[in-house]
Order: C-alpha cells, then sequence, then structure tokens
C-alpha cells in the first residue's frame, strides 16, 4: 500500500479527512484478523471472518457490497477521533459489539448516501458501543439491533460511561434493542448524553429499556432532540422516550422543529419515566419541550402520555411546555393516557382523569371533556369545547377562566381546593347550563 499525499475528500457533502488512500481493489478477505493504518476504501471479501482493526485518525470506508451477510466480524476503533464511513455492511455477531469505538477513543460513523447497513449482536454487548463519545452521520440507512441486555447503539450491559451520542444529518436509522435502551444505555450501564438533532430515527426497546434513554436499571445525563429529528421511540414497560424500568434521566428536552412520537405499550410513560419494580426508583429531572416541536406523548396500558410511570417509586420533577409566541409556527403536545386515575402536573396544573390532552404553545387547548383539572397558580386558562369536569382552584392568586371558545358547557363545576377558603378568580366569556357551576 503506498503513501500519498494528504486531501480532502466530500463524503455526503461534508469534508473528511483522508490522508493515506489505497487502491480500489483492496481487499480484505479470508479469517485473519485486519489492521489499518491508512485512510482510504477497503472492501470486505464475502465469507470473511475475523476482527478488522482501524488504527487511523484519517477517513476509513468499509464496504460489504459484495461480501452478502456475514458473521462474527468485529471491527475495533483504537485511535481516537476516528472516521469511519459504512457502505452495505451487513454482520452479525454473538460473541461481541459489531463495531467497538473502545474506552478512550470515540469518533465519527458516516452512513454513506443510497447505502443499507444491518449490524447486530446479542449477550451483553452494544451493537455499536460508542465508547469515548460518537457522532452518526451521514444520508443512507442504518440498522442496529441487539436480543440481549445491550443498547442496540450506545453502552454495553453494566458499563459505565459519560460519553456522548450525537446523531445529525438526515440518517434513516432504525434501532431495536430488549433489555437495553435502543438509543442509550445498556442494562444496568449509564452514558452521559443523548443529542439528536436531525435524521429519522425510529428506536424500539422491546422489553425493559426505554426506546431512546436509559436501560433497565440504567441512567443517562440528559436526552435533547432539536433541529429537524424525526423521531420515533417504542418501548414495551420503559419510557418511548426517558428512563427503562428503575432507570434514571437527569433531564429531557425537546425543541427545535422536531418531530417526536413516544410510546409505551404498558406501565411507563410515553415520554418521561418507565415503570418502578419492586420499589426501585425509576426517575427523570425536568421534562422541557418548546420552540416548534410537534409531540404525541402515548401509553397504551395502565400509565400516562407523560410523566412518571406505574409502580410506587416513579417520578418526574416538573414538566415544562414552554411558549414562543414571537413565532408564527407553535409547539403541540398531544398526550394520550391511558390510566385516567392518575394525575399529570404540566406547568403547575394539575390534570387529572383525562384521556387525551392537548397543549398549544405551553397552553391547555384540549377538545375533549376532562374529569378534574386542579389550578396551582395565577394565570389564563382556556376552556376547551364540550369540557364537563370540575375545575379546583388551589391557589389564591388570580386565576382567569376564559370560555371563549368553549361555547354552552354542562356539568362544569368551579371549586376550591380544600384548605382554600379565599379564591381570585376572573370568569370570561363562561356559559354554563348547570345550577351548580360555582
Amino acid at each position: 500500500m503506498a503513501d500519498t499525499e494528504k486531501n480532502q475528500t466530500e463524503i455526503d457533502g461534508e469534508t473528511l479527512r483522508d490522508a493515506i488512500e489505497v487502491s480500489s481493489d483492496t481487499t480484505i478477505s479470508g479469517t485473519d484478523d485486519y489492521t489499518i493504518n491508512g485512510g482510504g476504501i477497503y472492501k470486505i471479501a464475502a465469507g470473511y471472518t475475523g476482527t478488522i482493526t482501524i488504527n487511523t485518525p484519517y477517513s476509513v470506508t468499509l464496504d460489504g457490497s459484495a461480501a452478502g451477510n456475514l458473521r462474527n466480524v468485529q471491527i475495533n476503533v483504537t485511535t481516537a477521533n476516528a472516521i469511519l464511513n459504512l457502505s452495505n455492511l451487513i454482520i452479525s455477531n454473538s460473541t461481541s459489539s459489531v463495531i467497538d469505538f473502545g474506552t478512550t477513543t470515540g469518533g465519527t460513523l458516516n452512513v454513506l448516501a443510497d447505502t443499507a447497513n444491518n449490524l447486530s449482536t446479542s449477550g451483553t454487548y452494544a451493537a455499536i458501543r460508542v465508547g469515548n463519545g460518537l457522532t452518526i452521520g451521514g444520508t443512507g440507512t442504518l440498522t442496529a439491533s441487539t436480543t440481549g441486555t445491550g443498547a442496540a447503539i450506545g453502552t454495553n450491559a453494566n458499563e459505565n460511561s459519560t460519553a456522548t451520542i450525537a446523531i445529525s444529518n438526515n440518517t434513516l436509522i432504525n434501532a431495536t434493542a430488549t433489555n437495553g435502551a435502543a438509543i442509550g444505555s445498556g442494562e444496568n450501564g449509564s452514558i452521559g448524553a443523548i443529542n439528536i438533532s436531525n435524521g429519522q430515527i425510529n428506536a424500539t426497546s422491546s422489553n425493559f429499556g426505554a426506546g431512546i434513554g436509559s436501560g433497565y436499571g440504567g441512567s443517562v445525563g440528559s436526552i435533547t432532540i432539536n433541529g429537524q429529528a424525526n423521531v420515533t421511540a417504542n418501548s414495551n414497560q420503559g419510557a418511548g422516550v426517558g428512563s427503562g424500568v428503575n432507570g434514571s434521566i437527569n433531564s429531557i428536552t425537546i425543541n427545535g422543529q422536531s418531530t417526536v412520537a413516544a410510546t409505551s405499550q404498558q406501565y411507563g410513560a410515553g415520554i418521561g419515566a418507565g415503570y418502578s419494580v419492586s420499589n426501585a426508583a425509576s426517575s427523570v429531572g425536568n421534562i422541557d419541550i418548546g420552540g416548534d416541536a410537534q409531540v404525541t406523548a402515548t401509553s397504551s396500558s395502565n400509565g400516562v402520555g407523560i410523566g412518571a410511570g406505574a409502580g410506587t417509586n416513579s417520578s418526574v420533577t416538573s414538566i415544562n411546555l414552554k411558549s414562543d409566541k414571537d413565532t408564527e409556527t407553535k409547539s403541540v403536545v398531544n398526550v394520550t393516557n391511558s390510566d385516567t386515575t392518575r394525575s399529570i402536573n404540566i406547568n403547575g396544573t394539575v390534570y387529572t382523569g383525562a384521556t387525551s390532552l392537548k397543549f398549544e404553545d405551553g397552553d391547555w387547548d384540549s377538545q375533549v371533556a376532562t374529569k378534574s383539572v386542579t389550578i396551582n397558580s395565577g394565570g389564563t386558562y382556556s376552556i376547551p369545547a364540550q369540557f364537563s369536569g370540575e375545575i379546583l382552584i388551589n391557589t389564591t392568586e388570580n386565576v382567569i377562566i376564559d370560555g371563549t371558545n368553549a361555547g354552552n358547557l354542562a356539568g362544569m363545576k368551579i371549586s376550591a381546593a380544600s384548605g382554600i377558603e379565599n379564591i381570585n378568580l376572573t370568569i370570561n366569556n363562561l356559559t354554563v347550563d348547570n345550577e351548580t357551576a360555582c
């Protein structure tokens, strides 16, 4: 292999370092391990088994177009800030991660345009182990999966890391896991942050992990979804976006022009905390949603769309739907609850008994009847059409009830909460056809 002068290679609209090129017929074949010491394009032959070590900081492309389905091929990245480009790699492992960025490395993983890549593993391993931090970009398709306890993209089971997973560009990512998160930490593992700023992301954990967040018993520092990311996240008993069963997340932020659909099939929240089992804590700190984000949060069974999961020790510190009144567009948050006996505290107001709630630009604008709403702070509250529940005022601050968009209501009632003797109430344009409205 001959060294050539340094040059710049344009891949998917991004300029990548490429210091050493190899001839186009360089092929990795047979059963011997192979070490790559220079940048370039490396083709993998059909039937290859072994470990490929990437020991260069310059751009390396692994091309599996002629390889078909490969088994027990491991790709180890041993150089910090490495750049690895994937082109039509299909690899399934049972004894290791497919791509391992090591504990002290990290780097960039580009999914090349018009390529489809499928990486799968089992056991305690992550299909793509992110090492000291990984940025995933490109415009191709990446499928990563595990049937074990690691994350599909993230950390192994029982691995503690402060790394950041960053996903950008227009990559299509399909990630599936079981007890680990699809994107995040493995079972009983941790990771520092998950930042998704673009791309189309489909993330599913079929058992106790979160779709995006922590695995069973795991933790994540922060989850941020912004830019123009399009995210679909699902879990069985963990949160779609948030903590897995008995897991923890410090904060969740969704903003920008992102679109997020997050679902927990049972016991977890769509966005928030997973199921708390055997009195172990499952917790999330602050959940902040704003910008122009379009969000749908759903719990299909025994849970709430946004908030804490089922179980005695599942909790969320606060849910804040923020307003950006200066923009023409607005954030929309749709919440679907399957357990209507539980309350949700959003922006300081407690909502109880609602199967569905809608918020636009931070304001409650539900178009369905709600059984009970508790107002804990002063402000203006718009009553939706067909509202027939009770509003409990649990503050002495001025509360304005606005019925401009409600029309004629029947069965609605406004009451002072227990312990509140004098309420400061203003009513605007409210028509209620019952004798016990107040």
